[in-house]
């Protein structure tokens, strides 16, 4: 495959837009015959794969199936990086991966991730730089080892965060810059269930979007605190979300194998206290009066069925026993 249909497979993939033949022509600057081509070479690939092909409609808009994204998942992982770029999804990847090293980076090793020139990098050097600037932190250069990013470390995070975003479909998130990002370290499951078993034990429940910025922060904290970077030191403050904090990190430095500083603590506790929670309203004494009519009800009609049938069926002992109890269970909605 080459560079060309790979690319024009990452702009099908943006759903949200229509795309005709002579948009692609204008872009990549080749003929709609070419085009023409290339769509068929896509869509060879998607029908061994039992996918539907693309269409075209008048005007020569290209019509692609719900399904078309998959298409990513029988392309060679090499081909992802055969996709062009924009200027600002190769400003955030290089500012991710500048803030996740440790270390010095060169900006040979940012062209070599994103698959550039080290030209383009340079080029692209000064936009890189505001753009983490406005984190509060601040790229350094040095002559023999290359760049760094210095700041809080609490600030990278959030800049990390703030990267990947939080959208819930994945066709809508930015994919290309999610990819370059890693900011899940160990089992996301592991923590996800850490985290639900902490809200009922202390009986406080994170709204859907407050729970998931959460997953999302420690899966960064765990990643940094593997490579030794921590928080820097918080000042104390009596959260009232300190023990839950203190319980969530406690198992996930069991689980994951990480060191939890007190300080660690006391930001997680920061973020938990911004977080918004459901409200939990008391059953009202009106539905659970229903509930008891209503199991009433079916009693009665079961003990009526089963006065005029015969009693020696296996099906007759089923009737006669009680309906179980409701089980109760806190919904996240």
């Amino acid at each position: 495959m080459n560079k060309r249909i790979s690319s024009i497979i990452y702009e099908l993939n943006k759903k949200e837009k229509a795309i005709t033949i002579s948009d692609l022509a204008e872009k990549f600057q080749v003929s709609q015959r070419t085009i023409r081509n290339d769509l068929n070479a896509i869509n060879e690939i998607l029908w061994e794969n039992h996918l539907r092909g693309l269409e075209l409609k008048s005007g020569g808009q290209i019509i692609r199936d719900s399904d078309f994204s998959a298409i990513q998942s029988f392309i060679a992982e090499g081909d992802f990086y055969f996709y062009k770029l924009s200027r600002e999804e190769r400003k955030k990847i290089s500012s991710a991966l500048l803030i996740n090293s440790s270390e010095y980076i060169t900006l040979s090793m940012i062209a070599d991730n994103l698959y550039v020139s080290r030209a383009t990098i340079i080029n692209d050097l000064d936009d890189i730089k505001a753009y983490i600037r406005n984190g509060n932190l601040e790229v350094l250069s040095h002559p023999n080892k290359g760049l760094r990013v210095e700041g809080k470390e609490s600030d990278k995070r959030l800049f990390l965060m703030g990267l990947v975003g939080l959208k819930a479909d994945a066709a809508e998130n930015d994919d290309v810059v999610v990819k370059h990002i890693t900011v899940q370290a160990g089992n996301k499951i592991t923590i996800q269930k850490i985290v639900s078993e902490q809200e009922h034990i202390h009986k406080c429940f994170l709204t859907d979007d407050s729970f998931q910025k959460i997953l999302l922060y420690l899966g960064i904290m765990v990643n940094r605190s593997l490579q030794g970077e921590y928080i820097e030191v918080r000042k104390k403050n009596n959260s009232s979300k300190y023990r839950l904090a203190q319980d969530i990190l406690k198992y996930i430095s069991q689980y994951c194998h990480i060191s939890v500083t007190e300080d660690e603590v006391q930001f997680l506790s920061e973020m938990l206290s911004i977080a918004r929670y459901m409200k939990h309203k008391p059953v009202s004494k009106e539905a659970v009066k229903m509930q008891l009519i209503t199991r009433q009800f079916i009693e009665n009609i079961s003990e009526e069925l089963i006065g005029g049938m015969p009693q020696n069926g296996s099906w007759a002992s089923d009737l006669q026993a009680k309906p179980a109890k409701p089980e109760h269970f806190t919904a996240r909605c």
